[in-house]
């Protein structure tokens, strides 16, 4: 049979711990009524606390109430009563792997293993989501995988794609980044500004990858930040052996006034090198990878990147005509982060339709854009509208797109 243990306060009406009160726990029926004598009996301390410790052999299949004596006053509470006013804590003993014991005060951080499950902060970081294509994605600041940029320096060049092929246990896609380095280290890079996260700052983080290179000293996992007392942890390089391994960086401390903190694959030597399961964790233990449900990723990288289109005829939105030649079309996106630039295809991907037709407009551009959404100016060559009636918006095909992009 399994043991518990209970464990709360009793407190004056200032708030204050009454000490060496008698407290008496007992078995009930099906009524919270006690049955026979007492199972156990104890004392509160100086701050109010009583407990009965997973020795005193209560059991989890029985239920109790307790019994508190202060003088000329008895106070019975049932079990139910504790959880919602007494702050009762029922909780198994466990022992850890390193001989660690948890009693009522919960595991500490440090003594977890990396394989607990814990929330990843990283948006993208298993590499699933490429809105963008599968690449190669070249260019200094491009982004390549959703939320992750490259930072190639000088004369060095790096090559990022998708990686379907050599992908280690667990792992659908990946990162491929091909560096020939030159003057500079390169880096596939991710940023987290506290603004968006400001229950961050004076948090401790810490960073775990894995990685597979070809070349010694060349693929680290980076976790920096900046602030008063800022800086960067590094992991060991990757052995360069062409195997799959995990890079954890130790634990960096969040200075209260940063502004933003980066995550890197960083590349200082001619490589080929796969990453995939980067993982990010509030706690001084780094944790292994954890996915997210598909809608959950989804909704994290929407946030900062979205196409509408790209798929076909579309129908994107509906507006109204303001004149012979000009209608106004609002558009509704996911929230963004930030107010997002909006990118649109050229006029002859588009085929808006009226009440006489369908053809492509002479031009067609975004207005006024919120985090929410934006207004889309359809501009007709000619006269072919009718002032105050609808227009639907429509893509002429899979070339007619429009792109929201908000990166803070």
């Amino acid at each position: 049979m399994t043991a518990i243990q209970l464990r709360s306060r009793h407190l004056d009406n200032a708030g204050g711990g009454l000490n060496a009160l008698t407290v008496e726990v007992y078995a009930t029926d099906a009524n919270g009524l006690p049955t026979g004598a007492a199972v156990a009996s104890t004392t509160t301390d100086a701050d109010g606390v009583w407990q009965f410790l997973a020795a005193t052999g209560l059991l989890h299949s029985t239920r109790y109430c307790v019994k508190i004596i202060n003088g000329s006053e008895v106070q019975w509470l049932d079990g139910a009563d504790m959880i919602q006013a007494e702050e009762l804590a029922v909780r198994t003993k466990l022992t850890l792997p390193n001989g660690a014991v948890v009693g009522s005060d919960g595991i500490p951080n440090a003594a977890l293993a990396a394989d607990v499950a814990r929330a990843n902060l990283l948006t993208n970081g298993g590499f699933e989501i490429w809105q963008r294509g599968a690449g190669p994605f070249t260019a200094y600041g491009a982004y390549g995988p959703d939320r992750w940029f490259l930072e190639v320096p000088g004369s060095s060049t790096l090559s990022v794609t998708k990686n379907t092929v050599n992908t280690g246990l667990g792992q659908s896609s990946g990162v491929g980044l091909v560096a020939v380095r030159d003057d500079a280290d390169v880096s596939l890079t991710q940023h987290i500004k506290m603004a968006e996260f400001p229950e961050l700052r004076g948090q401790v983080v810490s960073l775990s990858m894995r990685a597979n290179c070809n070349a010694a000293n060349a693929a680290k996992a980076y976790l920096g930040v900046d602030g008063t007392g800022g800086g960067g942890v590094v992991s060991t390089y990757h052995a360069g052996n062409s195997a799959w391994a995990t890079l954890t960086t130790a634990s960096l401390t969040i200075p209260t006034d940063a502004t933003y903190m980066e995550i890197k694959i960083h590349i200082g030597a001619t490589s080929t090198t796969y990453v995939d399961h980067a993982m990010l964790v509030v706690g001084s233990v780094a944790a292994d990878y954890q996915p997210l449900h598909p809608a959950d990723e989804w909704a994290r990288c929407l946030r900062y990147a979205e196409y509408l289109g790209r798929i076909g005829s579309e129908r994107i939105g509906v507006g109204y005509c303001n004149s012979t030649t000009v209608a106004f079309v609002p558009i509704r996106f996911t929230p963004k982060a930030v107010i997002p630039t909006i990118t649109i295809s050229a006029a002859n991907t588009w085929s808006p339709i009226y009440g006489s037709g369908s053809s492509n407009p002479s031009t067609i551009a975004a207005d006024i854009p919120n985090i929410n959404g934006a207004d889309v100016t359809v501009t007709m060559g000619s006269a072919v509208l009718v002032k105050g009636e609808a227009l639907l918006l429509t893509t002429s095909g899979a070339t007619g797109l429009i792109f929201v992009e908000a990166n803070p």
